[in-house]
Order: C-alpha cells, then structure tokens, then sequence
C-alpha cells in the first residue's frame, strides 16, 4: 500500500511549529524537576486551553522522570478536593524517599475555590527559605499535624490565570508558584496526534491489512475530522490518540468492517457527541429574536431564509428546554 498521509498541506507546514512547542513545554517540564532541589519555588502551574493534551504530556513526562530515578513517583488527583483529602495528600506526598520526591499533579481541581485549601497550599508551595518552619503544613491550625513538605506540586488549569480577578489569598498562592502559560491550541494536538497517527500506519508494526489501513484513513477524514471540529473529544472525554485508533483495530478485526461501527460503544458517544454539538450550533441560530413583534410573543427567524420559523416547531423546543420561553 502506499504511503499514507493524514494531513492536509497547511498542517503539514505547521507541524515543526507543533513539535517545537511540545518539546519545549516537556523540557520545561523535566528542568523544574531536575532541579528542584535549588529552585525557589517547588510548585509549577501549568496554564493552557481544554483539550491540548497539558495531563497528557505531563503525564508522560512524570512516567519517564519515574523510570530515570529523577522521581520517586507521583500522585494525579481531578476533580473536587476538601481541605482535608487535600491535606492528606500533601502528607502522602511530602517526604523524599531515596533522596528523590513524590509529584502531587493538582488536574483541573477546584481547590483554588476554597480557602481552608489555599492555606495548605500557600504552606506547602512556600517560596524556599531559610528555618524549620518554612513549608511547614498543618491542619486547621493543629501543631500536633504539622510536617515539612518536600514534594513538588504541578497544578494543571483550563481557566485564565489573571491576578486581577483573583482573590487575596489565590493572588497569594499564584506568588509562590512558577506560572507556565501553554502555547498550544486543540488544533496543535490534533496535527501532532494525526502525524504520530500517519507514522503508526506507515510504519505498519502491527502488521495491519492493506484493507484495515484504508479503513482506518477513510474514518480518519470522514468521521474523526468532524468529531475534532465539533468538539466530541472534549464532550466525552475520550482522548484523540495512537491508542485510540489501535481500538478501531480491534474493533474492525473481531467485528468485520461492516458492523463495526454500529457495535464499539466508543464510536457510537463520538457520533453521539458530535450529533448533539451540530443540533446545539443549528439552535444557537435560532435565537435571532425580531424584536419589532408587537406584544409578548418572541418571532425566531431562520437563517437562511430570513422568514419566522413556524411556532408550533418553536413552541416544541420551548417546551423540551431548548429556547426560553
């Protein structure tokens, strides 16, 4: 089979920009770890648009330190954290262990929210000074649960780091850690995926059939561009990958080319997903209110034909939710 080629000629020519973004967020990465034994700081905030693959390149990284003995390990916490499960981890996290330490990856938490947090933060991401009390945590003011944090923290962000919309102690916090503003878009981890995608294909390690090879291309450009465009990675929190097309594989090998699709559950939330963003874009059209209507009633106009939509069909979606009353 010939060689197969994902990307259009504009992605192609950005591709080395891509890679040379993502190598210098990695090295970024691995130099505060290597030395953070010196640094000031022992905590690095990492800043970037949803679905540019900031866990999974940190993620990535962190496995690698691990296996060069730059790190003793790490713990990735998501989601809601409490004052307490937040201090829990700081003390499961806070020693060094052979002289290397433990990463705690904060991922999208909503800790900066609650203050009783931000007060264990603020103690565990000290700036480095000089005394026994410095990175000192302790619970709710309780000496007896005190202990030295030794770790290193990363915490992951979608949201825009801005001082000026942040509280006292957010302000605070946002001085002892190292601020890293990603520059990559979605658009950049999606050229980067399909070019480690095209490589996979090529290099064919896996010994695919010249007929799974073009099945897959074909659901590249006819499904996976669309799921990219409308956003159904994000939607579902399934991540666009190597590891993503190698199950299509499977799913090709034990079900057959023709059926596949209708039985991967993966493949079905994708076009779910992507269904319900395409009726979402096509409903966003339709709250263009003409407001020279005498009365209470709201006129929706079509787009395309600048004429009212019929007000049993807007009445429809009123009543399911889809439009203000």
């Amino acid at each position: 089979m010939n060689e197969v080629s994902l990307l259009t000629d504009q992605e192609r020519l950005l591709l080395p920009l891509v890679l040379h973004r993502r190598v210098s967020f990695q090295r970024i990465l691995e130099n505060s770890l290597k030395n953070a034994k010196t640094t000031f700081s022992n905590c690095l905030m990492i800043q970037g648009q949803a679905g540019t693959g900031k866990t999974t390149i940190v993620i990535n990284s962190l496995n690698d330190l691990k296996e060069r003995g730059i790190i003793y390990d790490y713990i990735r916490i998501a989601g809601h954290v409490t004052p307490q499960s937040l201090f829990d981890l700081f003390k499961q996290t806070a020693h060094l262990i052979n002289g290397l330490p433990t990463v705690l990856v904060l991922d999208d938490c909503d800790f900066m929210m609650d203050q009783g947090c931000l007060e264990l933060a603020k103690a565990a991401f000290d700036t480095r000074a000089k005394g026994d009390q410095n990175r000192k945590v302790y619970y709710q003011s309780r000496r007896d649960s005190g202990f030295k944090y030794e770790g290193y923290g990363i915490i992951i962000t979608n949201n825009n780091v801005d001082p000026d919309r942040m509280t006292v102690h957010q302000q605070a916090l946002l001085d002892r850690v190292n601020l890293m503003c990603i520059d990559l878009k979605k658009e950049d981890m999606f050229i980067y995926n399909a070019h480690l995608i095209e490589d996979y294909l090529n290099q064919n390690e896996d010994n695919l059939e010249d007929d799974e090879i073009q099945s897959i291309v074909d659901l590249f450009n006819e499904e996976i561009r669309r799921w990219n465009e409308t956003d159904a990675f994000a939607r579902t929190k399934i991540n666009f990958s190597v590891r993503l097309v190698k199950k299509f594989v499977d799913c090709i090998r034990l079900n057959g080319k023709g059926s596949w699709k209708d039985l991967s559950t993966i493949y079905q939330r994708l076009e779910s997903a992507a269904e319900i963003a395409n009726a979402e874009r096509e409903l966003a059209q339709l709250t263009r209110v003409n407001n020279s209507v005498s009365g209470n009633e709201k006129e929706y106009i079509n787009p395309k034909t600048g004429k009212p939509y019929n007000k049993y069909y807007i009445n429809t979606l009123i009543k399911k939710g889809k439009l203000p009353a």
